[in-house]
């Protein structure tokens, strides 16, 4: 037959104490009650770039006052009150090229926030804080295969 064996008793040499529990120091929603803030070192220059060839005048004439309008709001009003036109995306619902880039930039983010400046022009990034990282301009946002995230139309 086998061997008996003793069951072993694990010995504690102190417990812990109530008062060393973790403490949480920020809430990952604050951000929501700032105002943004731009950052453009991660722009992209080689797919959908934020270059002065890619843009052109749009920069000054469209983009530029975009985000200084966006400057007097919170992120709730920008994200949450205008979610229609301002979302966060899958980086999954992206197209192939997107996708490759995202991996290609070493971007890991859950989701990347679309902006919609008008019909058919968005700027793409991630937020960390209150920061937005701008990443793309996409200038021909729609039901095609050039654009970032592919918008297919309602009913047809």
């Amino acid at each position: 037959m086998g061997s008996k064996r003793k069951q072993k008793i694990v010995k504690q040499r102190e417990f812990p104490s109530n008062s060393k529990k973790a403490i949480t120091t920020e809430n990952p929603d604050a951000y929501y009650s700032q105002k943004p803030a731009w950052n453009f070192a991660s722009c992209d220059t080689k797919m959908w770039p934020f270059t002065k060839d890619h843009i052109g005048d749009l920069f000054w004439i469209e983009i530029l006052p975009y985000l200084q309008s966006l400057e007097k709001m919170v992120w709730q009003d920008i994200l949450l009150g205008a979610k229609k036109q301002n979302h966060s995306i899958d980086p999954e619902s992206f197209n192939t090229k997107a996708q490759r880039r995202l991996e290609e930039l070493h971007i890991e983010a859950e989701s990347i926030i679309s902006l919609r400046l008008n019909g058919t022009h968005r700027i793409y990034g991630y937020i960390v804080g209150r920061v937005f990282y701008i990443l793309w301009f996409d200038e021909n946002h729609g039901d095609n295969d050039s654009c970032v995230c592919r918008s297919h139309k309602k009913h047809t």
